[in-house]
């Protein structure tokens, strides 16, 4: 799933960075592995235009670092999104009441209900649509 959202972005022209709660490599679900770019702390909502949490773990459900994050990308109306089990990372943030929540209005996108590539144009359409961003052809996510 990864891998199809990063393909997907490039070809929109949005560039991605990868974080997680170590700089040391992190295992898909088939078995690939991804070097992150920063260490989960390192994000501010300024910095990106989104974040998506991609996973069938709950590895960040009981994160005070990625709940932060979640916080402050819904509090200022950044896009989030959540695929698969991480999408319990944002019930247990607070902005979402539900683990089945399809999506939400305003920047919450999951993944409930949808095709991995029906997420990724999900993302991209609210990207685009995002009144935050001044400059387009040049996203971060």
């Amino acid at each position: 799933k990864f891998h199809t959202l990063r393909k997907l972005f490039a070809e929109k022209m949005i560039l991605t960075f990868i974080a997680s709660k170590e700089k040391t490599a992190v295992k898909g679900d088939k078995g690939e592995e991804v070097l992150p770019n920063m260490g989960l702390g390192e994000i501010r909502q300024d910095d990106y235009d989104a974040v998506i949490f991609i996973g069938g773990s709950y590895q960040y459900s009981e994160d005070p670092v990625a709940h932060r994050i979640v916080r402050e990308y819904v509090a200022h109306r950044r896009i989030i999104g959540a695929l698969d089990k991480s999408v319990l990372t944002l019930v247990k943030a607070g902005v979402l009441k539900s683990e089945n929540a399809v999506e939400t209005e305003g920047s919450i996108i999951t993944g409930n209900g949808k095709s991995i590539n029906e997420f990724g144009e999900s993302i991209v359409a609210a990207i685009e649509r995002a009144e935050y961003i001044v400059e387009t052809k040049n996203w971060r996510v």
